[in-house]
């Protein structure tokens, strides 16, 4: 299969976790998908057999997909004549990485103490006293604009209204 089919699949599962590229791969519907799903259950295999690697950790870190060499057929054609055929083929490779695995605890949650509601409380009021700066320069800003250029309601001939800026 040539590169630039298989290199559509490849995009669309670099760098998942190991079981979400497998599920992602049996739903893309291309010709591609099958051939990759089997590399990638072999480096699954290869990756738990020889490291003793742990499946839940392990992601696609690296997918490249190069040129291999081209087989070069012929068909009879009219008048005599060959038409070249080019039977691409691919080298897939992948390469595993493992993940550092998150526990999965159930974390309690500790009351604040005093000083952290008063950090919080001051960080608020400061975010508060920003937009309220920004939202006042805002509209200066707008008054000031439209006192320099003001807009001018005016009627044209047809008897159709829009705005057009006053000339200076």
């Amino acid at each position: 299969m040539s590169p630039r089919k298989i290199r559509l699949v490849a995009d669309a599962i670099r760098g998942m976790d190991v079981d979400e590229a497998e599920v992602r791969l049996e739903h893309i519907a291309k010709r591609a998908a099958d051939p990759l799903k089997k590399l990638l259950r072999s480096a699954v295999a290869n990756a738990l057999h020889n490291f003793q690697k742990d499946h839940a950790a392990l992601f696609i870190q690296s997918l490249t997909v190069d040129k291999g060499p081209m087989l070069k057929r012929y068909r009879a054609r009219a008048f005599g004549r060959a038409a070249d055929i080019h039977k691409h083929t691919s080298h897939v490779t992948l390469i595993l990485g493992e993940r550092a695995v998150v526990s999965k605890k159930r974390f309690t949650r500790t009351a604040p103490t005093k000083a952290a509601k008063a950090k919080e409380v001051s960080t608020l009021e400061e975010m508060s006293a920003e937009r309220e700066q920004a939202t006042s320069d805002l509209s200066t800003r707008r008054a000031k604009r439209e006192e320099t250029h003001g807009l001018k309601k005016t009627v044209t001939d047809m008897g159709r209204r829009f705005f057009r800026r006053k000339s200076v």
